[in-house]
């Protein structure tokens, strides 16, 4: 884990005392938490296969259920309690020290409202991804805009509508449609090729965007904030300056 997190991750161990464990990789699962009634025990594992940033988070995760544990409880195991907890926890390393500036960024809005699981948050499963060792550069569904078309396991689709963390695709060879999550990896087709993101603030007025999958063109800038014009229902939306957009030739 990050260097500058060590000293905090082990005063959580001796705050709340549980035996650890790192694992081999597993799919299902990047940690886990379980109490034994037998002898009172407390266990938390985390995939020692993680990169730093993944294995810092999954291991607060992990210390947020311990802490937050009772005894027969009903209370959900990803409820309100477990997210202020998670929250508190994480505070202390949410700073350039332990995350890099791409991660901490997408992290701190994934704190807001924190998931089961990363792999519940696409943008942060794909920010995290790009410091896995031996990583490449990939596409992902989430990189490709409505309307295109991609090939997905040997198969040709067209993406045409997004549904939270997936999207609904066409199978261009038998024309059913599908729901495919947004980070499974795919090939691009045709013309289209990945692009980077940048800040809405590095976007003049009257030029466009895609913003969510849709496409946009910024209109006026308002402080923090800019109009921006929907190019389909002809809407006018306010935008933060801080988002990320992909560039579009108009």
């Amino acid at each position: 884990m990050p260097a500058s997190a060590v000293d905090y991750c082990y005063d959580l161990w001796l705050q709340y005392p549980f035996q650890f464990k790192l694992r081999k990789s597993r799919v299902s699962k990047l940690g886990d938490y379980r109490y034994d009634p037998r002898d009172g025990s407390h266990t938390i594992t985390v995939n020692a296969d993680l990169n730093p940033y993944q294995f810092l988070i999954t291991y607060v995760h992990e210390v947020a259920h311990r802490v937050v544990h009772k005894h027969r409880s009903r209370q959900k195991p990803h409820g309100p309690e477990w997210k202020n907890k998670f929250r508190e926890l994480m505070l202390p390393v949410l700073h350039p020290e332990a995350f890099p500036d791409d991660v901490l960024r997408v992290l701190a809005r994934h704190m807001r409202n924190p998931k089961a699981s990363t792999s519940g948050d696409p943008s942060l499963v794909k920010v995290l991804a790009t410091y896995d060792e031996g990583a490449v550069d990939t596409f992902t569904l989430e990189d490709v805009p409505i309307d295109e078309e991609f090939i997905f396991r040997k198969r040709s689709f067209r993406k045409l509508e997004l549904k939270r963390t997936r999207a609904v695709c066409l199978d261009l060879k038998n024309g059913k449609k599908y729901l495919i999550p947004q980070m499974a990896e795919i090939e691009p087709m045709g013309e289209f090729k990945k692009r980077e993101t940048i800040l809405l603030s590095h976007i003049a007025v009257g030029e466009g965007f895609v913003y969510k999958d849709r496409s946009f063109r910024k209109v006026e800038r308002k402080r923090s904030r800019s109009l921006c014009l929907d190019v389909e229902n002809r809407v006018l939306y306010s935008i933060p300056e801080s988002m990320e957009v992909l560039p579009l030739k108009c």
